[in-house]
């Protein structure tokens, strides 16, 4: 059964992931519903899975070189299947700092992830996906609440969480 657009809307989805490796897990399925031009913001504190959900995207695109935290480079270049452009704002003070790192420009590139994506809002326009982590109840136990942002998730949907 195909349902109209215009009778669903999602606005968010929670997963619980077990483990480190269940986290990028998810990242390398989810690269499968994305696509060039898309962008991810990675919410969350520190330390709560937000660098391994991008190591699991990075497998999930063939990227054989080590993704690190982009703390101090701001921005991290891998090339696979899609080009990964993995953005820091963490040690940003201001909007302006994150709009001279060329984000439209290298979203165009390829995939675009951005931790602490939600410094400033506002700076990115939709569409975009919004992922938060959260630490779970057990030690190696993460939350992860997919935002969806802009009219055109709703029919990724499917083809996002298919794997």
């Amino acid at each position: 059964m195909v349902v109209p657009a215009t009778a669903v809307e999602v606005r968010s989805l929670d997963l619980v992931t077990r483990s480190a490796a269940a986290t990028a897990d998810v990242g390398a399925a989810l690269v499968h519903g994305l696509r060039r031009g898309d962008i991810v913001l990675l919410t969350g504190g520190i330390g709560s899975g937000k660098t391994v959900f991008a190591k699991g995207v990075a497998r999930g695109l063939g990227i054989e070189e080590t993704v690190v935290s982009p703390s101090f480079l701001l921005h991290g270049i891998y090339r696979g299947r899609l080009t990964l452009n993995h953005f820091d704002f963490y040690r940003l003070n201001d909007p302006a700092e994150a709009s001279e790192l060329g984000i439209e420009e290298a979203a165009e590139s390829g995939l675009t992830l951005i931790e602490w994506g939600d410094r400033f809002p506002g700076l990115i326009e939709p569409p975009f996906l919004e992922i938060h982590f959260e630490l779970g109840g057990g030690p190696d136990d993460r939350g992860l609440t997919f935002r969806f942002v802009g009219d055109e998730w709703w029919q990724r949907l499917p083809r996002l969480f298919a794997a």
